[in-house]
């Protein structure tokens, strides 16, 4: 005999979705298939008074390791085209029992019809397990426009709450859950997924239910945590601890609420190409993190009071870039401030080309091009870390001295990182067009 369990029945509010757009992380959220679409997530501390149940007689109950299609999934898997709830319940048993995670294998989701999880004791799908297992999920979820209806997630004892509970890799397209429920008394926690380490891309998703959390700012309408991944249309109807939800990731929250001074805000110095901190929470173990096109290319421990120099070596190639502080937060390695985005030009191919010679002294290595390019005014300029210190008209003098560049700008008793450069000066407008010659000066004498 099936076994019973009370389905709590809880209100959910329903209002009239007015289409809007919403900046931060996720830029627009579109829903082209409703007339009406907003999304919403509130982060506000939650009570956890209500992780009970109730005996109800009659009411059908089923349990994902005894009710899910097991072999079936075996026998999909990678690649699963589910049709029911037992196939989909098969699924999540295969990855949190007997897949581990591997770079190589990506899973494949199809959903070919609407799916009703009603009575289903539901848990989320890819975890880490305690011993250290790795069965995050890896792959895309393909919803064809069909809908997973009344999950609910109760009884959960991991850290990652969602359809999807931790991901390595995750996209999503056309997939719709309506009416979910989730209870996450503590961790990460959204519709889709609750926490995305790595990267992906998110179409067409639509969500409605609750979320109640006993965490603060640990929670979105659509995701907990995911700095990576790209949202391309999504709306919802969430509410969070029982107020509407107006964000879609903890990530969105912090970039919408500057001024929360829970959390580091940085910000680009375009003069002297560092990135600045504007204020300074205290957490654990920061450390400054650089994705260049969603590939993790550099990560430096942050110093108080220290900001982040863009050098060359930091920034090597064109393309789009983005720079935040990570750090320890309620037992997660998590963005700790806005992410910040920026396009670098990078290293351009420079028509003049300068060098030391013999003596130390720089020196254009191919003058005939100067009166080739009709410079306005050529001319040698020397940075000292990243700001413009000293200007010496060309005119003729193919050298740069650094000794008496330093004494004329008055830095010749500081130890620091010299830049110097052939750039073309009109008025205010100055671009430079040689390549650059670094020094790291740790002591003068």
């Amino acid at each position: 005999m099936k076994r019973t369990l009370a389905v709590v029945c809880a209100v959910l509010c329903t209002a009239t979705l007015t289409s809007c757009e919403v900046g931060g992380i996720f830029g627009a959220f579109l829903n082209d298939d409703k007339e009406d679409s907003s999304i919403s997530v509130l982060y506000t501390s939650g009570d956890d008074t209500s992780y009970g149940s109730e005996e109800e007689e009659g009411e059908p109950v089923y349990y994902i390791d005894e009710d899910g299609d097991i072999e079936w999934a075996k026998n999909s898997a990678p690649n699963f085209d589910v049709s029911t709830a037992g196939q989909l319940a098969g699924v999540v048993y295969y990855v949190n029992n007997i897949y581990t995670y591997s770079p190589d294998t990506q899973l494949t989701i199809n959903i070919y019809n609407d799916i009703d999880l009603s009575n289903w004791v539901w848990e989320p799908m890819g975890r880490i397990d305690k011993d250290g297992t790795d069965r995050r999920f890896n792959g895309s979820i393909i919803g064809n426009g069909h809908t997973i209806s009344n999950m609910s997630i109760k009884y959960y004892s991991g850290d990652c709450y969602g359809l999807v509970g931790r991901a390595e890799s995750f996209s999503a397209k056309n997939v719709i859950i309506t009416d979910a429920d989730i209870n996450a008394p503590s961790g990460l926690a959204g519709m889709y997924c609750g926490k995305v380490d790595g990267t992906g891309d998110c179409e067409g998703l639509d969500c409605t239910g609750k979320i109640t959390t006993g965490a603060s700012v640990l929670s979105g309408a659509f995701f907990g945590a995911a700095p990576k991944i790209n949202i391309i249309s999504a709306g919802s109807y969430v509410e969070l601890n029982g107020e509407r939800a107006v964000f879609g990731s903890r990530e969105d929250y912090i970039l919408q609420n500057p001024d929360d001074e829970r959390f580091f805000r940085v910000d680009l110095d375009n003069d002297t190409k560092c990135i600045n901190v504007e204020h300074s929470p205290e957490f654990t173990a920061p450390q400054w993190v650089i994705f260049f096109e969603g590939n993790e290319t550099f990560r430096q421990d942050f110093i108080q009071g220290e900001p982040l120099v863009l050098s060359n070596d930091i920034l090597p190639e064109n393309g789009y870039y983005s720079v935040y502080i990570e750090a320890e937060d309620e037992g997660f390695r998590l963005p700790c401030s806005n992410i910040y985005g920026f396009y670098n030009i990078g290293k351009t191919e420079a028509p003049l080309s300068i060098d030391e010679d013999s003596r130390k002294r720089i020196v254009c290595l191919n003058p005939d091009k100067i009166a080739e390019s009709n410079y306005d005014n050529l001319c040698w300029i020397m940075e000292y870390e990243g700001t413009r210190v000293y200007i010496l008209t060309y005119s003729g003098n193919e050298e740069f001295n650094l000794l008496k560049g330093m004494m004329q700008s008055d830095t010749a008793s500081k130890a620091g990182e010299f830049t110097i450069y052939l750039a073309d000066a009109d008025g205010n407008d100055i671009t430079q067009v040689s390549n650059s010659i670094v020094y790291s000066v740790n002591e003068q004498e």
